[in-house]
């Protein structure tokens, strides 16, 4: 009898209580409204997030694009200022000046994988024009093709293939301030023409250039090549020229190259004249 009693008790007590944790339906409701509140509040964040997401997205793509496009552009240079102190006995080669010999400007754009374009703005002695002594040269603007690794060609403004100085003629690719004779009054550096070239590499190291381009104008009178450069301006073409240069840079530190021009009539007809 004790023991259905204290099962009884027992039973009702856990009845009771499983009655008492139980909401009754207002709290339940109370419940559901706050629950609805705090989902309607998460998507509210979820969709704030979406939006920031989407514009930090959308700014990601246009930096990723704007740089993309501008690195295929580049921009180089680079000037020298020359002193000149020099004293002879006689007087005759006593020379004290200061010159902002050059200032020259890089342009290049990569269109594609295989063809570029690339330009070259000079500024000679400061100042140009009436108030010469120097002058704004164009020097190249060419536009070059790869065809493969060991194979390209250009066509429109370019350095000539000759000598060690005429294409690289930054400063210090020689010695001293002012550069030799014989790169200055022969090759003559720097010596640029119109046209278009070719160039390949043989093997390793061993490579040739080709190139067909204006030539040369030295009037009656005078011999110097350099005397004979018409720089593209508005040039005498009666007769153009042909360039070829084999070149050898299969050891570190060592250069060696022929080069081989031919034209015609370096007077442009002038000298057939009677």
């Amino acid at each position: 009898m004790n023991k259905k009693l204290l099962a009884l008790v027992i039973g009702l007590n856990l009845t009771a209580t499983a009655q008492a944790e139980t909401p009754d339906l207002e709290k339940m409701w109370q419940i559901i409204q706050q629950q609805q509140a705090e989902i309607a509040a998460l998507k509210g964040q979820l969709q704030e997030t979406e939006i920031k997401t989407e514009a930090t997205i959308s700014a990601v793509e246009q930096f990723s694009v704007i740089p993309a496009s501008a690195s295929k552009t580049t921009f180089g240079g680079y000037g020298e200022v020359h002193y000149n102190n020099l004293e002879k006995d006689d007087s005759s080669g006593t020379k004290d000046a200061i010159d902002f010999h050059r200032f020259v400007m890089f342009t290049g754009h990569q269109f594609t994988d295989n063809i570029r374009f690339f330009s070259e703005l000079e500024v000679e002695h400061s100042i140009a024009g009436e108030g010469k002594p120097g002058e704004i040269e164009l020097e190249q603007a060419y536009i070059e093709w790869s065809a493969s690794d060991n194979l390209s060609a250009k066509a429109g403004l370019f350095l000539v293939p000759i000598g060690i100085l005429n294409e690289t003629h930054e400063p210090d690719t020689f010695y001293g301030i002012e550069r030799n004779n014989v790169e200055k009054n022969i090759i003559p550096v720097t010596w640029w023409e119109a046209g278009a070239a070719i160039k390949g590499e043989i093997s390793e190291g061993f490579s040739y250039d080709l190139a067909a381009h204006s030539g040369l104008y030295i009037p009656a009178g005078k011999y110097k090549p350099r005397d004979g450069r018409q720089k593209v301006g508005n040039a005498k073409a009666d007769n153009g020229a042909f360039t070829g240069r084999l070149k050898y840079t299969g050891i570190p530190g060592l250069e060696l190259a022929a080069s081989v021009q031919h034209q015609v009539d370096i007077t442009q007809g002038e000298g057939s004249e009677p």
